[in-house]
């Protein structure tokens, strides 16, 4: 419009604003263009590999075991033995594989981007 003056930096803020209000992340840099970056491949080591293995293992017994107890129980307590059993083999499971996590080595992966050219 031939009269109209320029925005505010009020106005010109107000988008930006509005959009922290939403709780929405935020817009990526201005140099990386949406989408090009290249797929990252992380693969586990050998010893991350055997962990993950023998702690899926160990799960699977112990949901087995519990299934098993429980079916022993009369029907009116399956649910309340089922849950006792499994979550009393599984807690401590899932502490000492939180604890031996600590001392398998670090993988760094690296995030290769594309620069527009």
């Amino acid at each position: 419009m031939p009269g109209a003056s320029p925005p505010s930096p009020r106005e010109k803020q107000a988008p930006a604003q509005k959009k922290a209000s939403l709780n929405l992340p935020p817009d990526p840099p201005p140099h990386i263009p949406m989408g090009a970056a290249e797929p990252v491949h992380a693969t586990l080591s050998i010893p991350h590999l055997i962990r993950l293995f023998i702690v899926n293992t160990i799960v699977l017994v112990e949901l087995c075991i519990a299934m098993y107890i429980a079916a022993q129980a009369p029907a009116e307590i399956i649910t309340a033995v089922f849950f006792r059993v499994l979550l009393s083999l599984l807690v401590p499971t899932l502490i000492l594989s939180t604890y031996t996590k600590r001392f398998m080595p670090v993988i760094t992966v690296r995030l290769i981007q594309r620069v527009p050219q």
